[in-house]
């Protein structure tokens, strides 16, 4: 059985009884050809085509919920709202310090933009396709989500937040390039060509256009570039295998269970962008008249003697119920701020000084507590929140 004629792993064709395809090149017994001939038993599914249309269908359900933004530029023509963005799972970075690991790996399929969206999920589904056909859906699985998981990871300490499938489309590149470049010995492949291209222009938009991610495109095309070497050059014994199939696998399960965070999140929590603007209500951004730094602080909404201010409350309790929050049981902190706001001003009226001024300090507490709690349970609003003072 051994002696008899085999299907090569990469490329399907019938080589003979030695291990290197005279077609392609491919080495049967490295460990990636090997895992594709193995995929070659999933008859019919195209991991590539899932990967792009993942981004164009979230895209569109982005501005089905958030609508439309002004195009401001570069990418962002027919742009969704970037709070939007943001409730979907996009990178930013104090969320991520603030435990929502699972941005990382969401924001590899949201995008800020049309032609963003567009020119990474076309280069998904070509450069994409390639790969697959070469080392199989999971090995591609394994290029594409880790290039663009480990972008973000190289963005959080050197670049910025933000959304896109350029880190794991660079680390498709890459994967490409060393593999050809490995196998062909030379870049004049056809595919190797068209991949510098690409790589080239992503380069040149990256230095033309602002708010690009060169450090994902960098990361991504680097793990790429390395995954590529590692399966074509080195041979892995049996526990480096299964530990690559290992990391495969569990980087799969880490993008179910993080949309399913970021699912569960949409729906339970509010809108980032309304709970924003309820605390542009009742917190300003203001100098600290004693050592000249900025800070964050309740708004005075009370005189020097410790009462209400009628006019000041009436606008922030107005401000807090255009925000559509007031009897959202997703936000507590809004309703006991109504609550402490209209006890102030019926004491006002009534002209209960005592009542009125317990109703000041309860205010002042509930302020404090809505600002911690937005510090607490929504950290991608950390430094933002506050903008539209």
């Amino acid at each position: 059985m051994a002696d008899r004629p085999k299907l090569c792993g990469s490329c399907g064709k019938l080589m003979g009884l030695g291990t290197e395809c005279p077609y392609c090149g491919a080495d049967n017994k490295a460990v990636g050809v090997q895992l594709k001939a193995a995929a070659r038993k999933v008859s019919g599914f195209r991991l590539a085509p899932v990967l792009a249309g993942t981004c164009v269908f979230l895209f569109a359900a982005v501005l089905a919920v958030g609508g439309v933004s002004p195009p401001s530029g570069g990418f962002d023509i027919v742009s969704p709202d970037i709070w939007t963005v943001m409730h979907f799972g996009s990178h930013v970075i104090p969320g991520v310090e603030g435990g929502e690991w699972w941005r990382l790996f969401t924001a590899v399929f949201l995008h800020l933009g049309l032609l963003h969206v567009g020119f990474n999920a076309y280069l998904t589904y070509t450069a994409g396709r390639w790969l697959e056909d070469d080392l199989g859906p999971r090995l591609l699985f394994l290029v594409f989500m880790g290039g663009g998981v480990l972008g973000f990871v190289g963005s959080q300490y050197w670049a910025g937040g933000g959304a896109g499938a350029s880190g794991g489309v660079s680390a498709i590149f890459g994967a490409l390039l060393v593999r050809r470049r490995l196998i062909d010995g030379n870049f004049r492949h056809p595919i190797t060509m068209y991949v510098i291209q690409l790589v080239l222009l992503n380069m040149l938009l990256g230095f033309v256009l602002p708010n690009v991610n060169n450090v994902a495109h960098g990361v991504g095309f680097v793990f790429g570039g390395a995954i590529g070497f590692v399966l074509t050059r080195l041979r892995l014994p049996k526990l480096a295998v299964a530990g690559l199939v290992l990391t495969t696998f569990l980087l799969a399960i880490a993008t179910v269970a993080a949309f399913g965070i970021a699912l569960t999140h949409a729906i339970t929590e509010a809108h980032p962008n309304d709970v924003r603007e309820a605390g542009t209500c009742v917190v300003e951004r203001r100098t600290d008249p004693l050592d000249g730094s900025e800070g964050f602080y309740p708004r005075i909404l009370w005189d020097d003697a410790g009462f209400l201010s009628k006019k000041r409350a009436k606008v922030a309790l107005d401000c807090l119920n255009e925000t559509s929050l007031a009897d959202d049981e997703r936000v507590p902190p809004v309703a006991r701020l109504v609550q402490a706001l209209g006890d102030g001003l019926s004491a006002e009226r009534e002209g209960d000084e005592v009542t009125e001024q317990e109703a000041v300090r309860a205010i002042q507490s509930e302020i404090i507590g809505f600002r911690d709690w937005i510090e607490r349970d929504y950290p991608s609003l950390r430094g933002q929140w506050f903008k539209a003072n």
